[in-house]
């Protein structure tokens, strides 16, 4: 098999591989086309690279493949023109894995999350499964099992380790789903 450099076919081939580093490259500058694309592109394209040099190479060893220049001259693998390409494909690829890491939002924030039966009319106290390190943000959603309970309350006490929630009135409703967010210990 012999290919040329030169050829419309080769030129083709060649500008579609570096058109698709080229766009993967431009995807990794957003942080949600780095988080998904970038780490599949950059694993495909560095497994190709690696299967591919072994392979070339010995079809190359064989004389079952001679790659040629539109000058005429030999392509080898082996030369430091080919070795310098390969090294920057190589780079160009895994540059996006290591600059501009994402930040990391909410390391060490936790969110727990539980179900309080309030059946009487009378102050509640939870305790958090893990204290957290400071007073966490807690919500309330009265909707569970798709239902909307009805119930009426009011936080009493609000502290690291728990909370106390007073029913204010009767109604159909008995239950309430606390959420608390915030760094644990």
């Amino acid at each position: 098999m012999n290919i040329h450099l030169g050829d419309s076919l080769t030129k083709f081939v060649i500008g579609a591989g570096a058109a698709i580093l080229v766009i993967a490259a431009a995807l990794a500058a957003f942080s949600n086309a780095k988080n998904v694309i970038t780490p599949t592109v950059t694993y495909a394209l560095t497994g190709l690279i690696v299967v591919g040099i072994p392979l070339v190479l010995l079809l190359e060893k064989k004389g079952l493949l001679d790659i040629t220049y539109s000058s005429g001259s030999a392509f080898r693998f082996s030369d430091l023109k080919s070795i310098a390409v390969i090294s920057a494909l190589l780079i160009v690829i895994w540059i996006p894995r290591f600059v501009g890491r994402a930040p990391q939002f909410n390391a060490g924030v936790t969110t727990q999350r539980g179900v309080l039966e309030v059946p009487e009319l009378k102050t509640y106290e939870v305790l958090y499964p893990q204290p957290f390190s400071s007073v966490p943000n807690l919500s309330f959603s009265r909707k569970i099992n798709n239902k909307y309970m009805e119930v009426l309350f009011e936080v009493v006490e609000q502290r690291k380790d728990g909370f106390k929630i007073r029913r204010s009135s009767l109604g159909s409703g008995y239950a309430i789903e606390w959420i608390a967010v915030g760094p644990t210990k």
